[in-house]
């Protein structure tokens, strides 16, 4: 689950962009009665408090879906400029792709226009990988990596 500043950008991105497909794009929701959640809406907010999402994924499966959330009323502080290591909360989230540089071209002719440099690192489980980054609208880290 990826909390993001407006829903439709970022599902843009992830499938005019990335090349996700869409599971579910939703109208505005709220709860009907107080309920406890998972989006982490306090609980006397959950009947008030509108939020709009969306499920992406790379290819239909559980596996790498994505969950896009909008919070369109609670307000809080953005940390999107801190999304680099070092940090202290979910860094990146990872896909498997054939090809790292035919990825990177896929990409490029997408409209990515950021660095996208290609490295070597260990990954457990999948061992020593190579491995690139690109930034969502919303600051975070999107990974593709190849054994």
């Amino acid at each position: 689950m990826m909390t993001i500043r407006d829903r439709d950008v970022a599902t843009d991105f992830f499938m005019d962009t990335l090349g996700f497909e869409s599971l579910m794009v939703g109208p505005p929701m709220t709860a009907k009665e107080e309920a406890q959640m998972p989006l982490g809406i306090p609980l006397n907010q959950t009947t008030s408090s509108r939020y709009r999402a969306a499920i992406l994924y790379p290819t239909p499966s559980e596996v790498g879906r994505v969950e896009l959330v909008e919070f369109m009323d609670l307000k809080g502080e953005d940390y999107a400029a801190t999304c680099n290591a070092p940090n202290f909360g979910i860094l990146s989230i990872k896909f498997p792709v054939e090809n790292l540089n035919t990825a990177v071209e896929i990409l490029r002719r997408r409209g990515i226009n950021q660095p996208m440099r290609i490295h070597q690192t260990h990954l457990a489980p999948y061992g020593d990988i190579s491995i690139f980054t690109v930034k969502s609208p919303d600051g975070a880290n999107i990974e593709f990596f190849a054994n």
